[in-house]
């Protein structure tokens, strides 16, 4: 991607199979794509490309997003050079706070309605523990794009609270499993 660009970090909200294998309502898909879009719009009238991040399980057809590029399997590359991300509540945005970038947490009319005690309560959750705006794509006024700042002291408490520890943060997984097992080793040994 040779050019400034935001990433959204995309769930297949309409149909991710959670969604029925729990037989949970979902949004409509049109309204959905609809509102989202024209969110996007605005923010590409600013000067700044929205790059679709795509759920891993998502089928998308090229026009859901209205010629936006997506890609998958990409998220944390599309992550860490963006300018900031924008999420309902994926786990994809602990890239966001590893590469100490912007969420701008999305939700709808439809997303608060039909997912009030679920997933828009995640979407409150994550605003509010890391300081960033809850913003709703159908009635929104002015979305500032240039300030990327965030709130440092939430991002590392939710990272060490969530994420890793002080003595593992640059270890690999790896060696982190091999000195546990050492340790289940050195106790069977033990008795």
């Amino acid at each position: 991607i040779n050019h400034k660009y935001c990433v959204f970090l995309d769930e297949y909200l309409p149909f991710h199979p959670d969604w029925s294998l729990l037989n949970f309502k979902t949004v409509d898909p049109n309204e959905y794509y609809n509102t989202m879009n024209s969110f996007f719009n605005m923010i590409e009238k600013n000067g700044l490309k929205v790059i679709i991040a795509a759920h891993p399980k998502s089928d998308y057809q090229i026009n859901t997003f209205e010629g936006r590029q997506i890609f998958k399997y990409k998220t944390n590359e599309l992550v860490k050079n963006s300018h900031f991300t924008m999420a309902h509540m994926s786990s994809s945005i602990n890239y966001s706070i590893l590469h100490n970038k912007k969420v701008l947490f999305l939700i709808t009319d439809a997303y608060k309605k039909i997912y009030k005690n679920t997933a828009y309560r995640t979407s409150q959750y994550f605003s509010s523990t890391l300081g960033e705006q809850l913003i709703n794509c159908n009635d929104y006024s002015y979305i500032d794009i240039s300030n990327t700042n965030i709130d440092q002291n939430s991002y590392l408490k939710y990272k060490y609270d969530y994420l890793t520890s002080k003595e593992s943060e640059s270890l690999k997984s790896s060696d982190i499993l091999i000195n546990f097992l050492k340790g289940i080793k050195a106790k069977k040994l033990a008795f």
